[in-house]
């Protein structure tokens, strides 16, 4: 008899909550959009990308939706799923959006949406402009960790070579609400948080 892995037993738990909190709101585009997300970080593109369109028809002025799928669109490792015109579209609406809403409130953030939109254009092979995001995000990085990941990615660039990445750049949690669970059951199974 074969046992799931831990990993379809963390999957199983954040598909049932994710189907929970649709249930009590079917129009939580936050939801779609976590749920995005946790499918991107688990390399089930196909899924993530159908859940982020979900999150985006729901709410079109969703920053965080927007950046997440830019993010796969310029960064997936399978070429399938890459559109760079798309990824700049969504990165460029992203951040405008999230300037606009104010929503930039931490460097992490800032960083999260200026590497997304540097990614999107080294995907359409702007590497130029890519390069002077990239620094752009560099000031945001006030960790060796952040300072590092942002440099290794403006090496590529330099190199006038696209970012690939399995899990993009946008991390769970940017907005939580007292309806939305999945957030917290994925950081909890994902982060032990």
């Amino acid at each position: 008899m074969n046992r799931p892995s831990d990993d379809d037993e963390k999957t199983r738990i954040i598909v049932e909550q994710f189907n929970a909190d649709i249930s009590r709101d079917p129009n939580d585009a936050y939801v779609y959009a976590d749920m995005g997300i946790w499918w991107h970080w688990e390399g089930q593109y196909a899924k993530a990308l159908q859940h982020l369109n979900k999150a985006i028809a729901l709410d079109p002025q969703l920053s965080y939706a927007l950046c997440a799928r830019a993010g796969l669109l310029s960064t997936c490792p399978d070429a399938a799923y890459r559109d760079g015109t798309a990824a700049v579209r969504d990165a460029t609406a992203a951040l405008t959006l999230a300037q606009e809403k104010g929503e930039l409130t931490t460097n992490w953030k800032r960083r999260m949406y200026l590497e997304t939109l540097a990614a999107a254009h080294a995907e359409l092979g702007a590497f130029d402009v890519a390069s002077e995001i990239q620094r752009k995000a560099l000031e945001f990085a006030l960790t060796l960790w952040a300072e590092r990941d942002v440099n290794d990615g403006l090496s590529a660039l330099e190199l006038r070579q696209p970012i690939r990445s399995d899990r993009g750049f946008v991390r769970f949690g940017v907005r939580r609400s007292r309806h939305n669970r999945s957030v917290q059951w994925i950081r909890q199974i994902r982060f032990g948080l």
